[in-house]
């Protein structure tokens, strides 16, 4: 693998991306990068950089044949589809088209959980704003069905802001289809795993914490890894999480299932077929369990055996900087900046945050008990004041 004759092609060079694509050059790949905006920072690591959209499978399916590439990879939501796309065209390792398709379209996805024995809540798929008038069960949660980041994704409890919510999360749909899902209350969990050769390893299962005094947006506040889970509980998440990957037929991909226990019942949320965001694949899994999955995308792309054997037993955490915590979590950068792991800051402007994008920054820690952290969240969040 780790020859500069090894060809890698990785879609996405946004700040996302750019660990995978350092981990290729680390590797000693020959590591080519497709963007369609010239000033994306994974351009600085890149050995070729190529300007063209993501989206654009048969663009990037000719540069990959006349490149001869060995793999395609990406770790983000879209780009999958032209990753499985470019991968069944040049006989690579890869999921297939299909599951890429469902992975990418909440729609969809519900649809075919749907045909399973897995636990669904009520959907239903909004096409044009007249479809909204005979809609009768609430609280529901409205998604664009195409979309990512939270963006778009709100929480509705009457009928009577139905249709000026729609308004705007449409505008994050490029299909401009919307889903409505009956609200699910209860315990929120990610859990990321990596299929290969049909069998699949369920690698950590992170406990979720949404943006606090917000009934109304859907945006995470912090996760920390692995989640405090007895036994059966974290069966339960790990047998449906399997299940439905086999329903949706995923295999030679990393995947980032959320998943909603309301009491003994487990409702899938969605399905990505890649790595978990928020840090949770690329760093918050090795600073726990030290297994790389950056690492593990990269064999898979390769066609090599992936390593899902832990050799830490850490627990570590995402504290991401919004308004109301700015103040106390730059005090703490800037007095314990020897202890964090990594943390990045952005100036405060006061906006408010209604979707992934909008947080200005995160703190990433990580520690040997769940006290030593719980004192580093108080810390970060002022709660000891």
């Amino acid at each position: 693998m780790q020859s500069s004759l090894t060809k890698i092609l990785v879609l996405g060079a946004g700040q996302i991306q750019v660990p995978i694509i350092k981990q290729c050059k680390k590797l000693g790949l020959n590591t080519l990068v497709v963007d369609y905006d010239p000033s994306a920072p994974g351009f600085d690591f890149a050995d070729s950089s190529i300007f063209l959209s993501t989206h654009d499978k048969e663009g990037i399916l000719k540069i990959a044949q006349e490149e001869k590439i060995n793999a395609i990879i990406t770790t983000s939501d879209f780009p999958v589809n032209v990753v499985a796309y470019v991968s069944e065209k040049m006989n690579l390792p890869g999921l297939s088209i299909s599951s890429a398709e469902i992975c990418t379209n909440k729609y969809l996805l519900r649809e075919k959980l749907k045909t399973s024995d897995l636990l669904c809540p009520k959907f239903r798929l909004i096409q044009n704003e007249t479809e909204l008038e005979d809609i009768d069960f609430f609280p529901l949660v409205m998604k664009p069905v195409d979309s990512s980041a939270s963006r778009g994704v709100v929480k509705i409890n009457s009928k009577e802001n139905i249709v000026g919510e729609y308004q705007k999360s449409v505008k994050f749909s490029p299909s401009k289809k919307i889903i409505l899902e009956e609200f699910i209350e209860g315990k929120e969990y990610s859990v990321e795993a990596i299929t290969q050769n049909g069998i699949t390893s369920i690698i950590a299962i992170t406990e979720k914490i949404l943006l606090p005094r917000n009934d109304e947006f859907f945006v995470e506040y912090a996760h920390i890894l692995p989640a405090k889970l007895d036994d059966h509980t974290k069966e339960l998440i790990e047998a449906t999480v399997i299940a439905a990957i086999d329903v949706v037929a995923l295999d030679d991909t990393t995947s980032h299932t959320e998943i909603m226990l309301n009491g003994s019942s487990a409702y899938i949320i969605e399905i990505g077929a890649r790595l978990g965001g928020d840090f949770i694949g690329s760093h918050l899994i090795k600073l726990s369990t030290g297994i790389d999955m950056l690492d593990n995308v990269i064999k898979l792309g390769l066609n090599e055996k992936i390593n899902t054997s832990p050799s830490l037993n850490r627990i570590s955490a995402i504290q991401f900087i919004t308004p109301q915590n700015y103040a106390p979590a730059k005090g703490f950068i800037d007095a314990n900046k020897s202890d964090i792991d990594y943390f990045e800051i952005s100036e405060n402007k006061g906006k408010k945050i209604e979707n992934s994008m909008d947080r200005l920054g995160y703190i990433i820690f990580s520690s040997n008990t769940r006290k030593e952290l719980s004192q580093l969240f108080k810390q970060i969040n002022n709660e000891n004041k």
